[in-house]
């Protein structure tokens, strides 16, 4: 089995108007595919997890929560799903 390489973020190929400005927030996700602020301006990203039934050893899909200081939210919050959809 292929091992996975991971890839390096690089903000200079996102092209955003005159203004707006791209930055790496949190690297090192594995199948990060999506991502929203709530009120208090934490980032919730949701992992995928394994992905096509395929032999990769990655974490079940869950939600991970970070805070304006790119540390994870520790406590109650971070959410793991029990079940696949």
């Amino acid at each position: 089995m292929d091992e996975r390489t991971p890839v390096t973020p690089n903000p200079d190929k996102v092209v955003v108007p005159s203004g707006y400005k791209v930055g790496v927030f949190k690297a090192g996700l594995d199948t990060p595919s999506s991502a929203a602020v709530d009120k208090d301006d934490n980032l919730w990203v949701a992992i995928s997890g394994q992905t096509f039934n395929t032999l990769d050893t990655l974490d079940p899909p869950h939600v991970k929560i970070f805070d304006k200081r790119r540390k994870p939210d520790q406590g109650s919050r971070s959410r793991r799903s029990s079940r696949l959809s």
